[in-house]
């Protein structure tokens, strides 16, 4: 059953880290494998490439807020 999930990508965490070569080779390798197996990550994958760390956890930082707010209401 673990296996099933080997090569998920868990939450953004996993790609500022991925982008700042924070990973090891294992931990690369596994998260590379699944970008392949899934088109929208792989395109946000591209999308962090291009963005200011700081600017984008400001950014998920807010849309969290509001979705949390929005969720509560």
């Amino acid at each position: 059953m673990q296996e099933k999930n080997k090569y998920r990508i868990n939450g953004s965490g996993d790609f500022f880290r991925y982008h700042a070569d924070e990973m090891d080779n294992r931990e690369r390798n596994a998260f590379e494998k699944s970008l392949q197996q899934d088109p929208f990550a792989e395109e946000a994958s591209e999308g962090f490439a291009g963005t200011d760390p700081a600017l984008a956890h400001k950014d998920l930082a807010e849309l969290t807020e509001r979705l949390n707010k929005r969720i509560k209401g």
